[in-house]
């Protein structure tokens, strides 16, 4: 995902960070999401490795004030970046990092069955927290130097130039301690 200077830069970036928050704002799930042995390419999970890099980092570093947000999969979603451990990348403990997943306020969704088999599938893994695969919107996000809050906003239809919002969810990450 990253090249060894991308890496190499973020790393030190946070490494060298006195913020109260550091945030990953990326465009793909960071957070593992495994669909039995298949590798998902447009994911982390399709480089197990250089995600560990990251994961073990964020695992040593004090404190665990890493945001991670993350767009592209059409869904809204929320939960904790696990500690993985080294070879078992599906061990979902020792959260690192909360990870807020927003969907686009106005792409098409997929259909109701198929969004019932990846809610029934996002919400098997125990980091998940919030799932929603049909709704669209956007996140809302609220920063200060003791807590940060998300609000998972959607709109009623996408077929309308103009449509009223609603807050569906709401979390709250405080003093870094992931969601």
């Amino acid at each position: 995902m990253l090249g060894h200077a991308q890496e190499s830069r973020l790393l030190n970036g946070i490494g060298a960070s006195s913020s109260v928050w550091n945030v990953l704002a990326q465009q793909v799930v960071f957070s593992p999401t495994p669909i039995g042995p298949l590798r998902n390419f447009d994911q982390w999970d399709g480089y197990p490795l250089a995600r560990q890099r990251i994961v073990d980092f964020l695992r040593a570093r004090e404190p665990r004030n890493t945001v991670v947000l993350t767009g592209d999969i059409h869904a809204a979603g929320v939960g904790w970046v696990p500690g993985l451990t080294p070879g078992n990348p599906n061990t979902f403990s020792d959260p690192v990092a909360s990870e807020f997943v927003a969907t686009g306020i106005s792409s098409d969704g997929v259909d109701e069955a198929t969004a019932n088999l990846i809610t029934t599938l996002f919400q098997s893994y125990p980091h998940v927290q919030y799932f929603e695969a049909v709704t669209r919107g956007y996140t809302r996000h609220e920063v200060t130097s003791s807590e940060w809050r998300a609000d998972l906003r959607f709109v009623e239809t996408t077929l309308e130039e103009t449509s009223p919002v609603f807050t569906a969810v709401s979390y709250v990450v405080e003093n870094g301690n992931p969601v």
